[in-house]
């Protein structure tokens, strides 16, 4: 047998150290197990109840947000619904839609239930305040429409009934008591005057007119308000007329033509003759029919050859009026001289040819300053209200004088400035006005004139009150909005 040699190490013997044996003891094995579940399963449960209460709270928090939301939208209606019976049924509703929302979950109803117990008493205290004002506010301002329609007409006795009623029931103080009571008289003829102005009754509007001038120990406020009456009842009336004559013009001339046309038929006896009576009867004014009578003696007085004459035409007469056309010194030849070597009908043919181009020339310009053109219209209601006011005016101004040439652009230009004035002053900076109107109508002479005596003071009376409404000939409303500024309404 082989035999291998054997080596022997010189060191001593060594070993790694062991690691600690395990204490376990199983016996009492399953009895920590135990306790190591249970505290488990505590630690479990505190994080359920954390997440519960997080989202308990959560909710709550949601609830009173969308209860805030209600209470403040209510209380936003309620401030603005005059009915009193109206603002109670908005605060119930809100009490109601808050008290409507639930949960799920009984803490939470319970939470929300404490909160709605601290939180609907003072929705009811803010309810009651706003409600209590209101009603307060409600009686005052009826008691002050009360108060002004009693000034209106007049009737002093039930308006100092009214101030005591509303001493009494502490609507007004002490101090409001007497002065109301002390400026009634005065408060009393400047509402009539306005309700007369308002009437366009020329009879009682110089009826106002006078009792406002008779006015005395008045306050300084009462004064301002006085005057601007004065002021408005004054151009009422001026305006009246105006439109009274313009109108009294267009008649006279109208029924003044059927009348010519019956002159005429005095060289046909069997046709239809103007009488006395007829001119006695009519609707012109006074000193047309005092024309009239003048005419119709003279040409009664004609024998049947002079009439005919009379209405014939003659071509010098005719030759002699264009000529003086051509030369623009032509004034009222054309009404003298018929009867004298000129026909009515000539004259009124002539009277058309020698019109037509300056009224078209005078139409533009009304046009071309408010801005009309044939494709867009006037550029707002105000421009095309004027231009037709202006224009009516403007053709009624030409027939009472009878004008011709020239003299019918001018005509134009002075009815049109004013109103063109008014237009440009809501539209432009005050210091243009001047060099537009220079440029628009060709009066630089005139115009800083006019334009410095309607320069505003710096304590203007108006000549409206604010609110107060009125109605141009196309029918659109106007509403006054101060500074001398209307609106559409």
């Amino acid at each position: 047998m082989a035999k291998f040699p054997i080596t022997y190490g010189t060191g001593a013997l060594t070993r790694e150290p062991s690691l600690p044996r395990a204490q376990i003891d199983v016996r009492t094995g399953e009895e920590q197990i135990g306790q190591a579940m249970g505290e488990l399963g505590g630690a479990l449960f505190e994080i359920g109840q954390k997440i519960e209460n997080a989202e308990n709270a959560m909710e709550l928090s949601t609830f009173q947000r969308q209860s805030d939301e209600t209470w403040n939208a209510a209380y936003d209606t309620i401030l603005t619904t005059p009915d009193p019976e109206a603002r109670q049924e908005i605060f119930i509703k809100a009490t109601q839609d808050a008290s409507a929302l639930k949960s799920k979950r009984d803490k939470v109803n319970n939470a929300y239930q404490m909160y709605l117990n601290d939180t609907i008493p003072r929705w009811q205290a803010s309810f009651n305040t706003v409600d209590r004002n209101m009603r307060i506010q409600s009686a005052r301002d009826q008691l002050e429409i009360n108060g002004q329609a009693a000034l209106e007409t007049g009737d002093l006795q039930k308006y100092y009934k009214d101030l005591s009623l509303g001493l009494s029931t502490g609507l007004i103080t002490k101090v409001e008591h007497d002065a109301k009571v002390k400026s009634a008289p005065v408060d009393s003829v400047l509402a009539q005057a306005r309700i007369a102005i308002g009437s366009q009754d020329p009879i009682q509007i110089q009826m106002a007119i006078d009792g406002l001038n008779g006015l005395k120990d008045l306050s300084g406020e009462q004064l301002n308000y006085r005057d601007s009456l004065l002021q408005r009842a004054e151009t009422t009336i001026r305006r009246i007329e105006t439109q009274a004559k313009i109108a009294q013009d267009e008649k006279d001339e109208e029924i003044g033509g059927a009348f010519l046309k019956l002159l005429i038929n005095k060289l046909e006896p069997d046709k239809e003759q103007l009488t006395f009576d007829m001119i006695v009867n009519s609707d012109l004014s006074f000193e047309a029919k005092d024309e009239w009578f003048t005419k119709l003696r003279t040409f009664d007085n004609y024998s049947d050859e002079e009439l005919r004459e009379a209405f014939t035409d003659k071509g010098e007469v005719i030759a002699d009026i264009y000529d003086k056309i051509d030369n623009g010194t032509l004034t009222d030849e054309l009404d003298t001289m018929v009867g004298k070597g000129l026909s009515p009908v000539t004259a009124e043919r002539i009277k058309k040819e020698i019109r037509v181009p300056y009224e078209q020339q005078t139409e533009e310009l009304f046009r071309r300053i408010f801005g009309w053109s044939p494709e867009l219209g006037f550029p707002d209601n105000m421009s095309a209200w004027l231009y037709e006011k202006g224009l009516r005016e403007w053709q009624a101004e030409v027939k009472r004088q009878d004008a011709t040439g020239e003299q019918i652009v001018e005509i134009g230009r002075a009815i049109i400035r004013p109103y063109f004035i008014e237009k440009i002053t809501k539209e432009i900076p005050y210091e243009d006005i001047p060099r537009i109107v220079e440029l628009a109508l060709g009066e630089p002479g005139k115009v800083e004139e006019e334009i410095e005596e309607e320069k505003p003071e710096k304590e203007k009376v108006e000549l409206y009150e604010i609110g107060e409404t009125r109605t141009d000939e196309t029918g659109q409303i106007w509403e006054f909005i101060g500074d001398n500024k209307w609106r559409k309404k």
